[in-house]
């Protein structure tokens, strides 16, 4: 399992800074559970992570994102990461965090939790 995840951290990365999201799309599995925040509702399909994505990712350029996992237990990788970016007014905006991730017996994302701090 722990390859599924290293997978997973790779493809994160790179759906992130390149904005692919079709590659997004390739490792969410269908029945999805997608938290950004503990206070808000979970995504539960691949298309509304897909979409919430595209949404956060439109304003983003000169994105640099560097995902790592920390640890895996079975079905379960604890992931730090680290991002900037510049916004397209210039702002620069900078944030560092976990991910919390399950896999499916496919290796696909079961379920997502993040937790992170802005600079």
């Amino acid at each position: 399992m722990e390859q599924n995840h290293l997978y997973i951290a790779g493809s994160l990365q790179a759906a992130w800074q390149q904005k692919d999201f079709d590659l997004l799309y390739s490792v969410l599995s269908n029945n999805i559970s997608w938290q950004y925040d503990p206070f808000e509702a979970e995504l539960t399909s691949a298309e509304a992570v897909v979409d919430h994505w595209q949404d956060d990712l439109f304003n983003q350029q000169d994105i640099v994102v560097d995902i790592k996992l920390l640890d895996s237990i079975k079905e379960r990788g604890y992931y730090h990461f680290h991002a900037n970016w510049l916004d397209n007014g210039g702002e620069a905006f900078e944030l560092s965090g976990m991910f919390v991730i399950a896999l499916n017996d496919n290796g696909k994302i079961l379920s997502f939790k993040q937790w992170w701090n802005a600079k």
